[in-house]
Protein backbone atom coordinates (compact mmCIF):
# COMPACT_ATOMS: atom_id res chain seq x y z
CA UNK A 1 0.00 0.00 0.00
CA UNK A 2 1.28 3.67 -0.94
CA UNK A 3 2.29 5.22 2.13
CA UNK A 4 2.66 9.08 1.88
CA UNK A 5 3.05 12.10 4.26
CA UNK A 6 1.69 15.06 4.43
CA UNK A 7 3.24 18.22 6.55
CA UNK A 8 0.95 20.64 7.71
CA UNK A 9 -0.52 22.25 11.16
CA UNK A 10 -2.36 20.37 14.23
CA UNK A 11 -5.76 22.09 13.69
CA UNK A 12 -5.59 21.01 9.70
CA UNK A 13 -4.36 17.62 10.57
CA UNK A 14 -7.51 17.06 12.69
CA UNK A 15 -9.53 18.25 9.69
CA UNK A 16 -7.89 15.69 7.10
CA UNK A 17 -8.16 12.71 9.15
CA UNK A 18 -11.07 12.97 9.19
CA UNK A 19 -11.68 12.57 5.61
CA UNK A 20 -12.84 16.24 4.82
CA UNK A 21 -9.47 16.81 2.25
CA UNK A 22 -10.30 19.47 -0.38
CA UNK A 23 -8.06 19.38 -3.03
CA UNK A 24 -9.11 22.69 -4.15
CA UNK A 25 -7.87 24.69 -1.32
CA UNK A 26 -4.17 24.79 -1.39
CA UNK A 27 -0.99 24.84 -4.48
CA UNK A 28 2.31 24.46 -4.94
CA UNK A 29 5.05 23.79 -7.25
CA UNK A 30 2.50 22.11 -9.51
CA UNK A 31 -0.17 23.67 -9.00
CA UNK A 32 -3.31 23.54 -7.33
CA UNK A 33 -4.08 20.10 -5.38
CA UNK A 34 -3.16 18.25 -2.27
CA UNK A 35 0.50 17.46 -1.49
CA UNK A 36 2.04 14.36 -0.60
CA UNK A 37 5.32 12.86 -0.10
CA UNK A 38 7.36 9.78 0.65
CA UNK A 39 9.08 10.97 3.86
CA UNK A 40 7.90 12.22 6.81
CA UNK A 41 10.75 13.93 7.82
CA UNK A 42 10.82 16.10 5.23
CA UNK A 43 6.98 16.73 5.46
CA UNK A 44 7.81 17.80 9.03
CA UNK A 45 10.34 19.91 8.06
CA UNK A 46 7.85 21.48 5.41
CA UNK A 47 5.85 22.71 8.15
CA UNK A 48 7.92 24.03 10.60
CA UNK A 49 9.23 26.26 7.78
CA UNK A 50 5.84 27.82 7.47
CA UNK A 51 5.92 28.42 10.51
CA UNK A 52 2.86 30.63 11.26
CA UNK A 53 1.81 30.21 7.86
CA UNK A 54 0.41 26.62 9.22
CA UNK A 55 -3.17 26.12 11.45
CA UNK A 56 -2.12 25.18 14.95
CA UNK A 57 1.35 22.93 15.85
CA UNK A 58 3.59 21.26 13.08
CA UNK A 59 2.79 18.34 12.21
CA UNK A 60 2.59 14.88 10.01
CA UNK A 61 -0.60 13.14 8.51
CA UNK A 62 0.26 9.59 7.37
CA UNK A 63 -1.78 8.99 4.52
CA UNK A 64 -1.69 4.75 3.28
CA UNK A 65 -3.72 4.39 0.11
CA UNK A 66 -5.53 1.05 -1.26
CA UNK A 67 -2.93 0.06 -4.23
CA UNK A 68 -5.71 -0.99 -6.39
CA UNK A 69 -7.62 2.02 -5.72
CA UNK A 70 -4.78 4.58 -6.01
CA UNK A 71 -3.78 2.88 -9.34
CA UNK A 72 -6.96 3.61 -11.07
CA UNK A 73 -6.33 7.14 -10.90
CA UNK A 74 -6.53 8.69 -14.78
CA UNK A 75 -3.28 8.69 -16.11
CA UNK A 76 -0.76 9.56 -13.94
CA UNK A 77 1.73 12.47 -14.90
CA UNK A 78 5.45 12.09 -13.93
CA UNK A 79 7.53 14.99 -14.15
CA UNK A 80 11.03 14.98 -14.48
CA UNK A 81 14.04 17.12 -12.97
CA UNK A 82 13.73 19.66 -16.62
CA UNK A 83 10.02 19.76 -16.51
CA UNK A 84 9.02 20.06 -12.66
CA UNK A 85 11.08 23.65 -12.46
CA UNK A 86 10.06 24.72 -16.04
CA UNK A 87 6.09 24.31 -14.60
CA UNK A 88 6.49 25.74 -11.31
CA UNK A 89 8.36 29.09 -12.98
CA UNK A 90 5.70 29.21 -15.41
CA UNK A 91 3.24 28.80 -12.39
CA UNK A 92 4.79 31.16 -10.53
CA UNK A 93 5.00 33.85 -13.14
CA UNK A 94 1.73 33.65 -14.17
CA UNK A 95 0.36 34.05 -10.39
CA UNK A 96 -1.14 30.30 -10.61
CA UNK A 97 0.35 28.06 -8.22
CA UNK A 98 -3.16 28.11 -6.74
CA UNK A 99 -4.99 27.73 -9.42
CA UNK A 100 -3.77 25.48 -12.15
CA UNK A 101 -4.81 22.01 -12.63
CA UNK A 102 -4.38 19.42 -15.27
CA UNK A 103 -7.99 19.21 -16.15
CA UNK A 104 -9.45 15.73 -17.20
CA UNK A 105 -6.22 14.51 -18.24
CA UNK A 106 -4.37 13.69 -14.91
CA UNK A 107 -5.43 13.18 -11.32
CA UNK A 108 -2.03 12.48 -10.25
CA UNK A 109 1.31 14.57 -10.53
CA UNK A 110 4.46 13.09 -9.33
CA UNK A 111 8.15 14.79 -9.33
CA UNK A 112 10.84 16.17 -7.98
CA UNK A 113 10.26 18.71 -5.12
CA UNK A 114 12.47 22.15 -6.00
CA UNK A 115 14.43 20.30 -9.23
CA UNK A 116 15.47 17.53 -6.46
CA UNK A 117 15.41 13.99 -8.37
CA UNK A 118 15.93 12.42 -4.61
CA UNK A 119 12.92 13.99 -3.56
CA UNK A 120 9.04 13.28 -4.76
CA UNK A 121 6.23 14.85 -3.72
CA UNK A 122 2.66 13.47 -5.34
CA UNK A 123 -0.09 16.49 -6.15
CA UNK A 124 -3.52 14.64 -6.46
CA UNK A 125 -6.23 17.32 -7.98
CA UNK A 126 -9.53 16.39 -9.32
CA UNK A 127 -13.25 14.93 -7.66
CA UNK A 128 -11.77 11.31 -8.00
CA UNK A 129 -8.61 11.98 -6.46
CA UNK A 130 -10.62 14.05 -3.53
CA UNK A 131 -13.02 11.24 -3.19
CA UNK A 132 -10.08 8.42 -3.06
CA UNK A 133 -8.24 10.79 -0.28
CA UNK A 134 -11.64 11.50 1.71
CA UNK A 135 -13.07 7.85 1.33
CA UNK A 136 -12.63 4.39 2.42
CA UNK A 137 -9.65 2.94 1.12
CA UNK A 138 -7.35 6.00 2.56
CA UNK A 139 -6.11 5.93 6.19
CA UNK A 140 -5.35 8.96 7.67
CA UNK A 141 -3.67 9.45 11.33
CA UNK A 142 -1.40 12.24 12.62
CA UNK A 143 2.11 10.86 12.47
CA UNK A 144 3.61 9.93 16.05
Amino acid sequence: MPTFFHGTGLNDAQVIVQGQIDVTLSGGEFGQGFYMQYSKRHALTWAYRRGNNINGAPCVVQIVINDLEYGLLINPLYIDDVAGPALTTFLESTNQKYTFIHGNRYNSIEGPIMGNTARTQQKLEGQQSQDLLNGPNTTRTVAP
